[in-house]
C-alpha cells in the first residue's frame, strides 16, 4: 500500500465497552471522522486480548493478573484473536469499501510484562522482569513468535499493522537500559533489535511501531535499526521527542514517523479537545522539522483512558472529535501546500 499525504489514523483503544455494537461503532466513528486508514478497535486490555485466549492451551496458567508460563508454553493464534481483524475487514467493506484497516498487535516485551516464569521465584519489577528475559529468553522469544503469527494472519486483510510495544520506554529510559541490569549494553540492544524483528517478520504489509512516552537517543537508536517502515510516538504532549530523530536519519533508514498531533486526555478547551489552529500547527511543525514526505499523524495513544476519566458516553465524543479535528487539519494543510489528495 502506499500511504496518502499526511495519512491520518488512530492508535488503536477506545473508550467503550467490549461488545459487538460498540467494536462496530467504533469503525463507523472511524470511517465517519475521515480517517485515511481504520483501526479495529481494541475495547479491552491490549495485553488481556491476546494472553487471555491462550489460556485455553498448554503451558499457561494465570493467577490473579498475571499470566504464569512453563517451558511447554507454545502460543497458537486463536479464532478469538483472528476475529478482531477479520470482523473489522468485513464491517468495514460493507460500510465503506476500499478503506484500509490498520491493525494493532501487543508485541513481546510488553506481553511479558505481565508474565511470569513458573520456575523463578516472584521479584518486583524492575529485577523480576529483567531476571526472567535474561534467564528464561525462550519467554520473549515464544512471544515475538506468537506476535509474528499474528501478523502474519492480520496481513491478509491489513494494509498497515502496528506492533504496540509501551513497555519499551520504560526498559529503555533516558538514563537507563534496564536490561543491563544483568547484560552488557551490547547485548541488550541486540536482544531488543533481535525480538522486534522476529516479531516484525511476520508482516506482510506496511509495519509500524509503537512506543509511547519519552524516546530517548538510547531508543531511537534502537528502532532505527529494526526492519519497521513507520514509528509512532507520543509527540503533542511529549515535545521533547522531536529531539529523538533527525530527518536525515529517518531518510537514509527509509523511516516515516507517525507524530501524535492530538493528546489522549481532554484539554481545557471548550469541549475537551484541542483548537483547529492548534492541531494545524503541530502538523505543520512536524512537516517542518521531517518533510511531508517523512510523517503522517495519528493521536499521542489510545483513547481509552477516556474511559476511566469521562465515562463511555463522554469520552467517545471527545475521542471522535479529535479525530474530526485531526482530519480536518489535515485537509486544510494539504490544501495550504497545494496538494490533493492523490498527490505523493
Amino acid at each position: 500500500m502506499r500511504l496518502p499525504p499526511l495519512a491520518t489514523n488512530v492508535i488503536g483503544s477506545f473508550p467503550l465497552s467490549d461488545s459487538p455494537g460498540n467494536f462496530k461503532r467504533a469503525i463507523k466513528d472511524q470511517v465517519e471522522s475521515g480517517l485515511d486508514l481504520v483501526s479495529y478497535p481494541q475495547l479491552a486490555d491490549m495485553n488481556e486480548m491476546f494472553l487471555a485466549p491462550l489460556l485455553e492451551g498448554k503451558g499457561i496458567d494465570r493467577e490473579g493478573s498475571n499470566f504464569i508460563v512453563s517451558p511447554d508454553f507454545d502460543p497458537t493464534v486463536s479464532k478469538s484473536v483472528r476475529r478482531w481483524a477479520d470482523d473489522a475487514s468485513d464491517h468495514l467493506q460493507r460500510i465503506q469499501h476500499g478503506t484500509p484497516l490498520r491493525s494493532c498487535v501487543t508485541g513481546p516485551f510488553t506481553l511479558a510484562s505481565t508474565v511470569k516464569a513458573a520456575d523463578l521465584e516472584p521479584k518486583p519489577f524492575p529485577n523480576g522482569y529483567v531476571e526472567m528475559i535474561s534467564e528464561r529468553p525462550w519467554i520473549v522469544e515464544e512471544l515475538a513468535d506468537y506476535a509474528r503469527k499474528v501478523c502474519r494472519y492480520y496481513s491478509d486483510s491489513s494494509s498497515l499493522i502496528s506492533i504496540d510495544e509501551p513497555f519499551l520506554s520504560v526498559i529503555v529510559g533516558g538514563r537507563k537500559n534496564l536490561l543491563e541490569m544483568t547484560m552488557s549494553k551490547s547485548r541488550s540492544e541486540e536482544l531488543i533489535l533481535e525480538t522486534l524483528d522476529r516479531a516484525l517478520g511476520g508482516i506482510g504489509a506496511l509495519s509500524a511501531l509503537h512506543v509511547c512516552g519519552r524516546i530517548g537517543s538510547a531508543l531511537s537508536d534502537i528502532l532505527m535499526g529494526t526492519d519497521v517502515d513507520i514509528l509512532s510516538h507520543e509527540f503533542s504532549s511529549m515535545t521533547k521527542n522531536f529531539d529523538a530523530y533527525e530527518s536525515r536519519d529517518l531518510e537514509s533508514n527509509s523511516k516515516i514517523l507517525c507524530v501524535g498531533v492530538v493528546t489522549t486526555s481532554p484539554t481545557e478547551d471548550p469541549g475537551g479537545i484541542e483548537p483547529l489552529d492548534l492541531v494545524k500547527r503541530r502538523m505543520k511543525n512536524a512537516i517542518d522539522t521531517y518533510s511531508k514526505d517523512m510523517v503522517i499523524f495519528a493521536p499521542d495513544c489510545g483513547f481509552r483512558p477516556l474511559k476511566d476519566s469521562l465515562g463511555e458516553e463522554k469520552g467517545q465524543k471527545i475521542a471522535v472529535g479529535k479525530m474530526k479535528t485531526m482530519t480536518r487539519a489535515k485537509s486544510e494543510i494539504l490544501e495550504d501546500l497545494g496538494l490533493d489528495i492523490g498527490e505523493a
